[in-house]
Parts: C-alpha cells; structure tokens; sequence
C-alpha cells in the first residue's frame, strides 16, 4: 500500500487512484465548485474515499503595498517585497558547526516586530537618501486569514478531489465520473482534469494487448519450428481461450474487479496451460517414437494418465497456499508485508528492509553522495529499512580500501546526513559494524586488480584467528593476540556510539560471509587453544563478548540485529544446529533479530 500511495503519487501529484483535479484563479471559487463536484460523485457505487483536499484558513499578518505611496517616497515595491520577505520569513547568512550538528543562521525581525500588527506597522524602512520611514506609511498592514496552502500545477491554481474505488474495477468507475462531470456547470476560466491509477491502467491495457497478439505470433512460430505439425500447434494454443474462459469465471465467482493485476494474472495462467499442453503432447510423441505406441485413443489416454500426476501437482501448488486450512478458524494467514512491524521502540511502516550492500565507493571510509543517492533513493521507495553497507570498525577491518568506515569521529557528519534525508522520508534506518579479518586488504570488483593489495599500494596485514589465508590469491593473516582481540570489542563498541551520535535507529553487527567474527566461529578458519578456539563456548566468546560491550553503550529502547551465516556448507565448519544454540544464547545478550 505504501508503495502504491506513492506511484499515486507521481502519476496525479495525489495518492489516491483517482484524482479529479479542478483548475482555476481563485481559490474561494475552487473550494465551492469542489464541494459541488464532490456531491456530484458521491453517489457512484464503487466511489470511496472521496474527499476534497484539506485547506484550513489560518490567521496571518497580511501586508498589501502601497504602490503609489511606495513610489512617493522613492521605493521599488519589488524590493520592498524582498525586504518583507527577509524581515519575516529570513535569509540564512551563514552556517554554525555545533559539534556534528550544521546550523543555519539566519537574520529576520525579532519576534515583537513579527507577530504584532502594530509593532510590524512602525518597523523602519530605509530610502536611497539615508531617511527612514515606517513601513506603515508605505503598505497596509493588517491582522486576516488565508489557506494553509496553495497549490499550483501546470501554472495555475488547483484544488483536487481525490477518491478510491472498492468493488468495481477502476476503468467502470472512471466512466461513471466522466459521465458525472458533465452535468456539472463551471465559472468562465475553469476546468476540469482526470488523473491518477486508471491512466497507467488504460495504457497497460494497451501495451498488454498489443504483447499479446506479437506473443502468441511468436509462440506459434516457436512451437511450430519444434513440432513441425500445424495440428499440434494449434492443439496447444488452444488452451489459452479455454484458460481465459476459466480466468473470468474464477473473478466473476470471487467479486474481484478487473485490473492490470488480474491480467498479468491471466498471462500466467495461460503460459501454465500452454505449458502444461507442450509436456504432455510432447510426452504423446515420446510414446509413438520411442515406445511403439500407435498414435490413437488408447496411447491418448495412457499418455494423459501418465502426466495427470505431475501436472495437477505443478498447478495445484500455487493455489493450495490460498487455501485457509479449518483449524486457522477466522485467523489471517497470508503475509503482512505492508503492515507496521514493532522492535523494541522502534515502529516500522512495513516489513520491507534493504540490507547492506557493498558499494565500493568511499574514501577514507567517509560516506559520500554516491551513498547518499543509493540510500536515499531506497527510503524514497517506501522500504521501512534502509541499511547501509558495511561500515569497518576499524580502518583494518575494511574488505578493500574504498569501504565505508565508521572508525574515526569523522565519519559521523557524513552519515548523520544520510540518516537525516532517509527519516524525512518515513524509513527507519541501520548501519552494519563489521571487520572484514582475514577477507581484508582486497581489491574491490571495479577491475584495479584481484586478491591482495599490496602495502605499497594501499594494502595493509590482514588478521584472523588462525594464520589460515582464505584463499591463494589472500593474504596470509596474523593470529590476533588477546591485545588484539580486545582491541577488536572497543572497536565495535565505539562503532555503535558513533552509530548513535549519527542517529541510527538500528545496528547490526556482522558476523556472518567469512569475515572476522564468522572466522571465529568456524572450526575451519579457528584453530585457536585459547579460550577463543576450540570448544563452541570458546568460538562463540568473541561475539557474545562484542554483542555485550555493543549494548552497553546502544540503547535499550533500540533494536540490535547480528548476521549469521547458518552453515558453512563444508564437512567439519559451521553448521545449522550450532547456529540454532547461537540464536538462542545471543536472545539472553538483548540481540532482537538474527
């Protein structure tokens, strides 16, 4: 639904399906002839959610220039305008760093001078000649009201009537409001235009009956060049009538309307059907040039009970999961994508989240506007998690030189600024705090190079558990020394205080692909005696310890998620049951989601 809203949105600058949009000049004119259009409508089934678009009058200090007294004293009512517009509205000048934060200063009227009329009347305007005179002497300045808002679109004033339907399908609807609009009688100057889904559906109805027709022509074509038989072609394009036969009943006997939802629909159960048809006339051929069968009712009807089985299974999968089974009673079953979905203090609009993907692109680990045009674009997609990519603890832990870093102190204004932008746009939105271990000093996949990069050319030594390169072309690693390893906790704990200041609502820590904390984990790349090897207590000590000293200084009030990989695939290495045991001990540590 959020998505939708949104392509709404875009299409008629209204989220709703339909938007009646009436243009005009004035605005006292639009709000009549809207609340005449929209008694107009409201009787046509089908119509929900008719509403006309909110504008509330509100008090304002309203100042009209005198342009004759304006002019008397030498005054260009343009630049009085702009005046008026700095003293009450404000210029920035300059911008104030307060720690991360960026403020903006801005020069206006103090308050008194603001907000009351007769203050505002006296306050000084200075002539070319050095003279001052009240701003009274030179408009009218007087206490109104006036909309909340207005709103202009192609160059003109609009208001707009929006509505969804429920019911019918929308094109019916669409009809009935066009039939409507005509009896309704407009003031010289004003118009009425239609907007919204139903001009992307009328036009999808077009591209999808045109793709239709090229199609089936080249599906003819196709089956023909296997089958060399206009008989067999002809044989199986003829389920795609019988199967849209099937497709109108099943709407008609369920009430849902017509849509671009419930054609695509139809597209796949006539690609089904035909499919269904080539496999089992495909088997008949078998049988006649391979089983010595004669081509006649009987090998008709052995090959058909030969496919029945597989066949019915193949159709009958994606609609036994619509089935509600009896002991669900009146319980909804079916995902909930798009419902609100609570963690901790945390709301998300919906169950939608981007995770983290590398980028490659950063210098100095610093976020830059290539993130922030990813990120951004994610949330203004409607995703109710947006996380960024891996962000290194430390500027060891990084898989190549261009990862993003959250390291230094430096690096929370750039990301503070993404958070910003993606909140405004109602995501929530998470960091990912990972050390890459072994997997580090490695060129990203842009071409500069593969494997290892070397010290002299950016590189630096890799860490691990174990002295166990990943691969040929890695870098051999250094065992970590409990300084190391403790330098590692502080680390992450110190990620997750940065990932505070910046204003994350979400971090999760990576422990997951083969880097440093899944080294640790996996008997494979763990060959430690120490209390951080060997046994899975010991494997697991390094996470569950980095997990605590994370909390400490992350919010109760906020969700804390870890990565896994639940298996290494691989005789010997990590496996599904130990992950199980992990999730359940890392529940006890105040981790939310794995």
């Amino acid at each position: 639904q959020p998505i939708s809203h949104r392509l709404d949105h875009l299409l008629s600058g209204v989220r709703a399906q339909i938007a009646i949009k009436l243009f005009g000049s004035d605005l006292a004119v639009l709000r009549s002839e809207a609340a005449k259009i929209q008694a107009t409508l409201a009787p046509i089934p089908g119509l929900v959610d008719l509403q006309v678009e909110r504008q509330v009058l509100i008090p304002q200090v309203q100042v009209r220039i005198d342009r004759d007294a304006a002019k008397r004293f030498g005054v260009p009512a343009g630049r009085l305008a702009e005046d008026l517009e700095t003293a009450l509205g404000g210029t920035r000048v300059a911008q104030v760093l307060d720690g991360v934060r960026n403020l903006d200063l801005v020069v206006r009227y103090a308050a008194p001078f603001r907000d009351d009329i007769d203050h505002l009347a006296i306050a000084p305007v200075t002539l070319d000649d050095g003279r001052a005179v009240s701003l009274g002497q030179l408009a009218e300045v007087s206490a109104g009201t006036g909309p909340n808002q207005v709103i202009h679109e192609d160059g003109q004033r609009r208001i707009a009537i929006s509505a969804n339907t429920a019911g019918r399908d929308i094109g019916s609807v669409v009809a009935d409001i066009q039939t409507a609009l005509k009896t309704v009688s407009l003031p010289q100057g004003y118009y009425i235009a239609l907007g919204g889904q139903f001009q992307s559906q009328q036009e999808a109805s077009r591209t999808i009956g045109w793709l239709s027709l090229i199609s089936l022509a080249g599906m003819y074509a196709v089956l023909y060049s296997h089958f060399r038989s206009h008989r067999f072609t002809l044989q199986i394009l003829l389920n795609i009538p019988l199967a849209l036969v099937g497709s109108v009943v099943a709407i008609w006997l369920s009430g849902e309307p017509l849509s671009v939802a419930t054609m695509v629909g139809f597209i796949t159960l006539c690609g089904i059907a035909t499919r269904n048809t080539i496999l089992r006339i495909s088997h008949f051929v078998h049988l006649v040039q391979h089983e010595g069968e004669t081509f006649g009712p009987e090998m008709v009807v052995r090959g058909s009970l030969e496919r029945l089985v597989p066949v019915a299974m193949t159709a009958l999968c994606a609609g036994i999961g619509y089935i509600r089974p009896p002991m669900f009673g009146t319980m909804d079953v079916m995902p909930q994508l798009f419902e609100p979905l609570e963690l901790r203090d945390l709301t998300l609009a919906n169950r939608i989240v981007v995770s983290p993907m590398c980028q490659y692109s950063s210098t100095d680990g610093l976020a830059n506007d290539w993130l922030f045009v990813h990120l951004g674009s994610r949330a203004v997609g409607g995703a109710g998690l947006v996380f960024t990519e891996a962000a290194a603890v430390a500027a060891e832990g990084r898989i190549s030189p261009d990862d993003l870093g959250i390291w230094d102190d430096a690096h929370i204004g750039p990301l503070a600024r993404i958070v910003r932008f993606v909140r405004r746009e109602g995501s929530a939105i998470g960091t990912q705090l990972a050390h890459a271990g072994r997997k580090a000093s490695t060129y990203p996949p842009q071409g500069q190079g593969q494997g290892r990069v070397p010290e002299e050319g950016g590189g630096w030594e890799a860490v691990a558990p174990s002295a166990v390169a990943f691969a040929d072309n890695y870098p051999m690693p250094r065992a970590m020394t409990a300084t190391d390893i403790a330098g590692v906790i502080e680390a992450f704990r110190s990620g997750a205080q940065r990932a505070l200041h910046a204003g994350f609502d979400v971090v999760e820590i990576h422990a997951a692909h083969g880097y440093l904390i899944h080294e640790f984990l996996s008997p494979l790349s763990n060959h430690r005696d120490d209390d951080y090897g060997g046994a899975f207590d010991h494997r697991i000590r390094l996470l569950l310890e980095i997990v605590d000293a994370v909390r400490m200084v992350w919010p109760e009030r906020s969700p804390l998620f870890v990565r896994l990989s639940s298996t290494d695939w691989t005789e010997g290495g990590w496996d599904l049951e130990q992950s199980v045991e992990l999730a359940r001990r890392l529940s006890g540590h105040g981790v939310d989601l794995i």
